[in-house]
């Protein structure tokens, strides 16, 4: 069994995920606090700076699912899907996945962005594992903490290591597809690191290791 890792956003997608649910969630009603896009932002970009706290992070993004239940979440996600997630997936990214999985490759989605999104987007992207920031429920219900070890730089290793463990695989002949320099850690530990449309410090550091570089269109 060989893995066929991918990072999620700007990689399998058109944008970032959690950014875009933020937006969902303020046109839908779900926020009405004006700071909250803007703060959305400012995390951002702490995230493509390297300064990134997740939890401050999380602890922001999950605010507007507090007090939520996954069959009220649901409907929200299902339209959040199909009007906004939809149109970024690259169709390039789904051929992508297909050549794995037709090799016989173990198709394995990793994200720093919570569980609520990435499972679903996930499963439209029919992947076999799925691995995200997990949410913390508290009677059925998001309490807007996480739990366990975020899925965020090194923390992307310890969760995979772990899922291998007790799976009896290994990281023999595995890809990893990413865009960030925060995933190094991970792209690090694979056979075959690629950097698809990766930022400015990937690019120089895929270049001055020879890793394959890939750009998605659509």
């Amino acid at each position: 069994m060989a893995l066929a890792i991918f990072d999620l956003d700007h990689t399998l997608i058109n944008g970032d995920s959690a950014s875009l649910w933020a937006e969902f969630c303020v046109d839908a009603g779900l926020m009405d606090d004006p700071d909250f896009l803007p703060q959305s932002d400012n995390l951002y970009a702490d995230y493509e700076a390297g300064t990134l706290d997740i939890h401050a992070y999380m602890a922001h993004n999950l605010k507007p699912i507090i007090g939520y239940t996954d069959e009220k979440l649901a409907p929200l996600l299902s339209t959040f899907l199909e009007s906004v997630i939809e149109p970024c997936i690259y169709r390039e990214g789904e051929a992508l996945l297909q050549k794995h999985r037709t090799q016989g490759d173990t198709l394995l989605l990793i994200s720093a962005t919570g569980a609520h999104l990435v499972e679903a987007i996930g499963r439209r992207l029919g992947v076999d594992v799925i691995m995200a920031i997990d949410l913390e429920k508290n009677a059925q219900c998001f309490t807007g903490n996480i739990t366990g070890i975020p899925t965020f730089r090194e923390g992307k290793v310890e969760r995979l290591q772990a899922w291998l463990q007790a799976h009896n695989a290994s990281m023999n002949d595995s890809w990893f597809y990413s865009d960030s320099f925060n995933d190094l850690p991970l792209l690090e530990q694979a056979t075959f690191p690629v950097a698809i449309n990766p930022d400015c410090t990937l690019r120089g550091i895929a270049e001055s290791r020879g890793w394959s570089i890939m750009r998605l269109n659509g």
